[in-house]
This record gives C-alpha cells, sequence and structure tokens, in this order.
C-alpha cells in the first residue's frame, strides 16, 4: 500500500510539474536523482542489464543529477500493446527522448528499438527502431503485408542535423497507420509511415504504401510488434558493439498517439530551454593578415571561442559575455586556417559550443615558399612556414605570383595517375633551386639543390628506356598540365611521366602538357628526363591562337621517347601562328620508335610543324647542342631520307607558312635506322621549310638534303670533339672547330647551359656551352694588368702574381665544380688530369678575376 502511495504521489507531481502532454501519455522516465528507472506515468519501471550506467547532470546542469549514460547497459520495459483495428492498421504512437553524444561513425547504433529484428542481416522484420549513423539521427521501421507477393516492406529517414557535438538535442518520432478506401470502393490503401523531429525540426518521413483490393488489404504484422522495448540494444540483446549506443539519454516519453508538430516542439523548448546556437548565425568579416571581425545578430548573451585549426579547443581563446554585435578577433597568425565558436547564455541554461565556422586570414600576395621539409605553419608565407607539397601551393596561388620551390623531390600524388601538377593562374612563375633559405633569385647557387617534379609515384623506375615498362606503370601520366597563360617554369628537373593511356589526354605530352588556349609558356634552366609519351615525350604544346610563343633556352632534354616528337611536339592548328626559340640548350640521347603495332614517325628532338589550314610558325633555334638522338619508327613512308632529329615542317596543301632560323647548333652522333647518319632536318610527313636558314652550324651530314637559303654560310662537317660524349660531356675540347666560329649577332641570352658567359672570347661558339667561360658576373682577366699566371700551360707548379694581395686561388673544373683552394702565391697542378682549368683568383679588395689553365 505505501509502495502504491508513493508512485501515485511521485506521478501526481511529476504531471504537476512537468510542461509536456500527458494526453496519451503511457510511459515517462525522468531519470530522476534516487529513482532513475521509475516509470512516473504509469508505474511500468525499466530493467537495467549491465552495471556501467552512470547517473549525471541533465540538459539543464542542475543538481541533483537526473539523466543517464548507458556506458554499454541495456535498459528494457514490457511490451506497450498501441491501439489497432482488426486490420492491424489504424495504431499510432509517439517517441520522445533527450541525447548528448560525441559518436560520430559510419555504423548504426540503435538507440530506441521496438521491433522483431534479431539482427541487421535479418530482411524479414517488423517493428521500427530510432538510430546514431555519421553523427545523425534516423529511424527505420517495417511490416508484413497480408499479400505474399508484398511479404515485408518498410522505409526511414535520417536527418540531416548533426547531433554528435557534444549538446543536447530532442529528438521525437511519430508512427501513424491508416487504411484508405478509392471514391469507387473497389481499392484499399494502406499507409505506415513515420516521420522524425530533431530539435523541433520536421526531417521528414519514410515508410511502406500498398493498394489492393477492397477489403483485402491488411497487415499480417505492424510495426507494434509483441516483445519487450529496448534502450542502447535491440529486444534480443544481440547487437554488436558497434551497433549500440552508449552514450547519454534522459527524459524518455511514449505516447499512444501522434504528437502535433506543435507539441513536438513545446517539448523541445520545455522550462524555456536553450539549444546549442547553429554555426549558421556567425558571419566572419574584414578579415585581414591578422585580425577579424565576428558579427552575431540579435540582442543575447554569447562566448566566444576560436584557435587555430592546427590546434586543439583546449587552446582557444575565450571571450566571455559579449552581446549580440560586432567582436573584433586579434593578433592572429598570418594565413592561418582559424575555428570559431559561439555558445549563449540563456534563462536557464547556458548552450553548449555551436559547431565550428572556419576562417583564414589573409596572406601578401606575391611569393609563396615551398620545402618539403618544412616544418612550421606549412601554409606557404615564408621558408620556415613553408608548404611540404607543391600542389597546395598552386591551391591557393594567384595571377602573378611566384612560387618558390626548395630542393627536392615532389609528386603529383601519391598513387593517382590521373593528377598532374595543374598550373592555372596567369603570369605564374615556378622557381627551383632553393637551399630554402634565400631571400633572392640571386642567391641560388646555380648546380645545387636541385628541385625534382616526378612522376615516378612508387619510386621504382628502372633505367630501361621504352614505350612498355612495367616499372613505370604506376606513373603520373602527365606531370605538369599548363592551363594558365604565360607561365615560367625555372631550374625545375621534370622526370617520370609515362603516358601510356588509352586515349587523350593519357597517351601525349607525359612531362609537360600546354593547353591550346594557352599563347605563351617559358622553360628556363630546366631539365626533362626519361619522360615517354605517344606524341610529346617531354612537352606537348598545341596552339590555337595567333601571336602565340613558346620559349626553351638553357634546358636540357635527355632520354625520352615517343612514337612521334622524342622530346617536344608541337603543331599549330587553323589560323593560329606561333613564334618558337630555343637556346643554348641539350638534345641528347632522345629517342623516336615503334611500340609494337603503333609505328613511329621522326623529330626525335623536335617535331615542330605549322598544320592547321592558314596557320604559321616562326622557328629560331640558337646555340643548341643536338647529340646521340634516335629515330627508328617505321610508318608508312617513313625512310632513311626523312628520318631525322629535327622536324621542322608545314602543309602547303592547306596554306600554312613556316619560316626557320637555325644559328650557331651542333647536331652530332644522331642515327636512324641501322645505326646510319640521321639526316639533320626534315619535314617528315609535311612539307620541309624550304628554303631554311642555317648559319655557323655543324652538321655531321653538313645539312645534306636541306635546302639553304642564300643568307645560309659557314656550316660544316667536322667533328665538334666533344670532351667525353660517351659518358654525357657534350663540352668542348681544346682545338674543337666549334670554339669562336659562331655569329654573335644570332646569339640569344647572355649565359650557357652551365650558366656561364655566353660570349667569353669575343666570339661565341657553337652548341649549348662555351668554351673557357666563367661565371657570368665576374670581371675578365684582362681587366687587371698587373696580374700574371705562368707557366701556362704547366704541368706541375704555377705562379700567381699581382700588385695587390691576393686572398684567395680556387681552381674549377669547366662544368663549374671546385677542385681546391689555396692561399698561396705557388699552387701544384701535378696531380690534375690534362685538359683546361679555371683559376679564380680573390685579392684583398675583394676583386675577382678568372684565368683559363691548361694542364699538359
Amino acid at each position: 500500500m505505501k509502495t502504491k502511495l508513493f508512485f501515485l504521489v511521485l506521478f501526481i507531481y511529476q504531471l504537476s510539474s512537468a510542461q509536456f502532454p500527458t494526453n496519451g501519455l503511457v510511459a515517462q522516465y525522468g531519470f530522476d536523482n534516487g529513482s532513475l528507472l521509475i516509470d512516473g506515468a504509469n508505474g511500468i519501471n525499466l530493467t537495467q542489464t549491465g552495471t556501467a550506467l552512470t547517473e549525471i547532470n541533465n540538459r539543464f546542469d542542475t543538481a541533483p543529477t537526473s539523466a543517464v549514460r548507458l556506458n554499454g547497459d541495456r535498459l528494457t520495459r514490457p511490451d506497450i500493446n498501441f491501439p489497432n483495428d482488426a486490420f492491424n492498421l489504424g495504431n499510432q504512437a509517439t517517441i520522445s527522448f533527450w541525447i548528448n553524444t560525441t559518436t560520430n561513425d559510419a555504423d548504426a547504433r540503435i538507440i530506441f528499438d521496438d521491433s522483431n529484428r534479431a539482427t541487421f542481416a535479418n530482411a524479414n522484420w517488423a517493428g521500427y527502431y530510432i538510430y546514431l549513423q555519421n553523427g545523425k539521427i534516423g529511424f527505420a521501421l517495417s511490416v508484413l503485408y497480408n499479400n505474399a507477393s508484398l511479404g515485408y516492406r518498410g522505409g526511414g529517414v535520417l536527418g540531416t542535423t548533426v547531433v554528435s557535438d557534444g549538446n543536447w538535442h530532442h529528438v521525437a518520432f511519430t508512427i501513424f497507420n491508416s487504411l484508405s478506401t478509392s471514391p469507387s470502393g473497389l481499392t484499399d490503401t494502406a499507409t505506415n509511415s513515420g516521420r522524425l523531429y530533431i530539435d523541433g525540426v520536421d526531417m521528414g518521413s519514410g515508410g511502406a504504401t500498398n493498394t489492393g483490393q477492397a477489403g483485402n488489404v491488411y497487415l499480417s504484422l505492424s510495426h507494434d510488434t509483441t516483445g519487450t522495448i529496448s534502450i542502447g540494444n535491440n529486444r534480443s540483446n544481440s547487437l554488436a558493439t558497434n551497433n549500440r549506443y552508449f552514450d547519454i539519454i534522459d527524459d524518455i516519453l511514449i505516447y499512444n498517439r501522434n504528437l502535433t508538430a506543435a507539441e513536438i516542439a513545446g517539448i523541445s523548448n520545455y522550462n524555456n530551454f536553450c539549444f546549442t546556437p547553429p554555426s549558421s548565425i556567425v558571419s566572419v568579416a574584414a578579415i585581414t593578415h591578422t585580425s577579424a571581425t565576428i558579427t552575431i545578430p540579435g540582442n543575447s548573451t554569447y562566448d566566444i571561442a576560436y584557435h587555430k585549426n592546427s590546434e586543439a579547443f583546449s587552446n582557444a581563446v575565450i571571450i566571455y559575455g559579449i552581446t549580440s554585435g560586432t567582436t573584433n578577433l586579434s593578433g592572429l597568425d598570418i594565413f592561418t586556417n582559424y575555428k570559431v565558436y559561439v555558445k549563449q547564455h540563456c534563462a536557464n541554461n547556458t548552450t553548449g559550443w555551436s559547431l565550428p565556422v572556419n576562417f583564414t586570414t589573409t596572406r601578401t600576395l606575391g611569393r609563396i615558399y615551398v620545402n618539403s621539409a618544412a616544418s612550421g605553419n606549412n601554409n606557404g608565407i615564408s621558408w620556415a612556414h613553408a608548404y611540404t607539397t607543391l600542389e597546395n601551393a598552386l591551391a591557393v596561388a594567384q595571377d602573378n605570383e611566384e612560387i618558390w620551390i626548395a630542393g627536392g623531390l615532389y609528386k603529383p600524388h601519391a598513387s593517382d595517375r590521373t593528377i598532374a601538377f595543374t598550373v592555372s593562374d596567369l603570369n605564374l612563375k615556378l622557381y627551383g633551386g632553393f637551399a630554402g633559405n634565400e631571400t633572392q633569385l640571386s642567391q641560388r647557387i646555380f648546380g645545387t639543390h636541385e628541385t625534382i617534379l616526378s612522376g615516378d609515384l612508387l619510386g621504382n623506375d628502372d633505367n630501361i628506356l621504352s614505350h612498355v615498362n612495367t616499372t613505370r606503370n604506376d606513373n603520373s601520366y602527365t606531370v605538369i598540365n599548363i592551363q594558365g597563360n604565360n607561365l615560367l617554369l625555372d631550374r625545375l628537373t621534370i622526370t617520370g611521366g609515362h603516358a601510356n593511356g588509352a586515349a587523350a589526354p593519357f597517351k601525349t605530352g607525359a612531362g609537360i602538357t600546354k593547353s591550346s588556349t594557352v599563347t605563351k609558356m617559358t622553360l628556363n634552366n630546366c631539365k626533362l628526363i626519361k619522360n615517354t609519351a605517344e606524341y610529346g615525350g617531354a612537352l606537348l604544346a598545341v596552339f590555337n591562337n595567333t601571336s602565340s610563343e613558346l620559349i626553351i633556352s638553357n634546358c636540357e632534354f635527355s632520354e625520352n621517347l615517343a612514337l612521334g616528337g622524342g622530346a617536344i611536339y608541337s603543331y599549330t592548328n587553323n589560323n593560329a601562328s606561333a613564334t618558337y626559340t630555343v637556346s643554348n640548350s641539350l638534345f641528347k640521347k632522345n629517342q623516336v620508335k615503334d611500340n609494337a603495332a603503333a609505328l613511329g614517325y621522326s623529330g626525335s628532338s623536335l617535331w615542330l610543324r605549322a598544320y592547321g589550314t592558314s596557320s604559321t610558325i616562326a622557328t629560331n633555334i640558337s646555340n643548341c647542342t643536338f647529340a646521340d638522338n634516335l629515330d627508328t619508327g617505321t610508318f608508312s613512308g617513313i625512310n632513311n631520307f626523312n628520318r631525322a632529329t629535327l622536324v621542322i615542317g608545314k602543309r602547303n596543301s592547306v596554306s600554312a607558312n613556316h619560316t626557320a632560323t637555325i644559328s650557331n647548333c651542333i647536331l652530332w652522333n644522331n642515327k636512324a635506322a641501322g645505326g646510319t647518319v640521321a639526316r639533320p632536318i626534315s619535314g617528315l610527313i609535311d612539307d620541309i621549310v624550304n628554303p631554311i636558314t642555317i648559319t655557323n652550324s655543324i652538321d655531321e651530314t653538313n645539312f645534306t638534303g636541306v635546302t639553304l637559303s642564300g643568307t645560309s654560310l659557314n656550316t660544316s662537317g667536322s667533328n665538334p670533339l666533344f670532351t667525353n660524349a660517351a659518358s654525357g660531356d657534350y663540352t668542348l675540347n681544346p682545338g674543337s672547330p666549334a670554339i669562336d666560329t659562331g655569329n654573335n649577332a644570332n646569339a640569344i641570352g647572355t649565359t650557357d647551359l652551365l650558366n656561364n658567359q655566353r660570349v667569353f672570347n669575343s666570339t661565341v661558339d657553337m652548341g649549348a656551352f662555351e668554351f673557357g667561360s666563367t661565371v657570368l658576373g665576374l670581371q675578365s682577366f684582362d681587366s687587371f694588368p698587373d696580374f700574371s699566371i705562368y707557366p701556362n700551360p704547366t704541368s706541375s707548379l704555377v705562379n700567381i702574381e699581382s700588385n695587390k694581395e691576393i686572398k684567395s686561388i680556387e681552381v674549377y673544373s669547366l662544368e663549374g665544380k671546385l677542385i681546391f683552394i689555396s692561399i698561396e702565391n705557388k699552387i701544384d697542378v701535378s696531380n690534375l688530369k690534362s685538359g683546361l682549368y679555371l683559376i679564380k683568383v680573390t685579392n684583398s679588395q675583394n676583386e675577382t678575376v678568372i684565368k683559363r689553365l691548361i694542364k699538359k
């Protein structure tokens, strides 16, 4: 009797103090302190399975504690028999509760279950359950129709509101089953529907509908199955751990009717509860390098928290008691990602923190830094905070900026062959070759800190140059994709592109592909090595526009392979015009050859085509060396009379025009099929430029098969006497006929391929290397008349005399490698190999002179 009286008093107290509907209420679990599992409505208490459940403060955070964290325990109560008709239709129900969770994973975690589904693998089940998945709340319901052809049918909804934010959220779920008859009275339609509300907001409905002969549509099993109702597990207590809800739940209400949307909103806001504000109320504006303005509308009071994305919330700066309006955040780091949150102070509770709003402070435009070994903030604003990947820098780059890239290895992607370094901005400049501490471009030391852009994603390439190579099947199809106009690439090594795809764009331009809409690009001091494609092994450049330019200076193209245009393949489309300028560059060991049934053409070094109707090309090639390139393609009509390392052509049939000038160049040991010396230039399947201007150049055949213009002169077939071509050294030996025999008027630029002074001994040399030259900018020996070096040539000792004190003497190879340093006026060179060297002398006034030394 005392127990019954206690429950009656408790029930009356709870109903009188509550602000939620009581009509149709069949169960109420408030988890109040001291009576955790008590049913305040009808005395049907919960049963606890497990001992891990803990009591915590409710959403108002006031004592006594009155919510529970399940921690893996399961709560159950006996079945509720919702009212229904003879067809198992017409029954209604509403489930309402509060949760607080931070769980966000792909597993469906059951919060509330009233179904006969034993496992998730069971497709035939009836009933309903409410679950948490991917940080959102959803429901599923299923019924069994009497018609065997229909069987089990159901549906559900997954809400859009993220509830896994560690704040309190209200969940309500209504079920409605109905039967309607058509106006004709011939058919009945059964509807089984559920509707979900999160924080009083309608998330939509889902379920099943069936239409059939009147009087013959009913349910064998409705959602109201017989059996216990379970919280935190299913009815049979058989769920795997990853499908169980472990977190906080409170104030469970069960009704035998559908609550209205207004009633549900009233429950979610009862006792003036204030929900965590949505992040959408926060706006961020007036963002600078070090500040931002936060705006919150209305007239409430908030706290604001903000921290760097790279830091935990525990590092957040918190500003308390902000009245709605604008708040300035200052002292922020430059070009850094931040998160900002708000929480609201309400009459009866203070909310949790909202989801974050992200913003990024601005940076000074002009330069972006990349260093694969950098630490810091990795936002590219300095060497200390450099990006570690080039793709991150390209993603934020804007027009007219520079990207400085430290020496190291950079790949477009870890595994995706289709992804290239894509350049989309205008007038962008990419510079490599940095140590990672420079403030001026001039501080780079030539030949050091190589910046390599590699398509070898697995790092397993062998040295075999072949169209089919299993070690390259992981490689990027293209290393660099140029979409932005007027790009400069400087001191970059581009290698490992393997464009063996079945179709465009993955079968051309393995090193670099230039979009046809790009009108100008420049390569300077770059190396393109070991790239393979169908056309344009190292570079594919197509031009659609007028007044286009391709500028290549001081570059090396080595061991590239294609069916046509082993190193470079470029052509103009209809009405396009382009100017090609190639200077001070080396083309060596590039190949054009067949790929099984795919037959090759020619142009192992260059294939430049005025192809489209009324298109025009003007080609100027100066001070280049073409050596040891191979052309063996066997396409129809290709033979040793038109195989050539340089293919410079035009299509007369479409009125295309191509003019070409070749000056100060060396073509040597380029081979065709059968080891025959290749012709130097041809038009291949197009017409050769006729006539062509060739001046002060050497070819092994003395330009056999080429019609020279009236201005052509000073050509020969003399051996250029490379230093050591077998080992890849194409500098000139003393006595080479290429020394001092070029034409200064046709020289382009101020440096040779080794960054030495281009015109050294009053007359430019032929080829890419200037014999005996010095680093540009150093003073000549002749400017110091009171300086002498003797004997020269010498086999052992060298004396250096000057009217000023000598500070240091440095001896270099012609490639610029330092051999030794001395502070003595007499040096011993007896251990050096015979050949040509450079002596650099610096006096006490830091004046520098360089002299050639011949070691006998």
